[in-house]
């Protein structure tokens, strides 16, 4: 946040993006140190630890995730005519993911194929994250 204030008093920059980028970083991290003040009250410490505790030990399904992603990511920037780098073809399997997609972008016998590999694993993903939070 000091490194924010003397950007803003002693440099004169016309880079607006820039700007914004070094204000967005500063609000998150001020908002973690709201979250890591929390752990002084009894209650909110026993729930930050908890959740702490639930990310580490899903930390190798993330990963898997992670991975999954990147790999049907390049898969449909090499197989698309129309992305233009590999950031959107990651972009793309992201929103395929989380169920927002044009159906329009998968015209091809090997992006339907890629398509419903895609829809296999986050089936799969559901199915496991419901089976593992019914039998916590």
């Amino acid at each position: 946040m000091i490194f924010i204030i003397i950007y803003d008093t002693f440099i004169d920059s016309n880079a607006p993006q820039m700007e914004k980028a070094f204000y967005s970083a500063t609000a998150f991290f001020i908002w973690i140190r709201v979250i890591h003040l929390l752990k002084c009250f009894l209650p909110t410490a026993y729930l930050l630890r908890m959740g702490s505790e639930i990310i580490y030990r899903m930390r190798y399904l993330i990963c898997f995730i992670l991975i999954s992603l990147l790999a049907f990511g390049f898969t449909f920037y090499f197989l698309s005519d129309k992305t233009l780098n590999p950031i959107d073809g990651i972009q793309n399997m992201f929103l395929l993911l989380v169920g927002n997609f044009d159906t329009g972008d998968y015209d091809t016998g090997y992006l339907t194929a890629l398509f419903i590999m895609v829809i296999c694993v986050n089936f799969f993903f559901l199915i496991l994250t419901l089976l593992i939070a019914f039998s916590v």
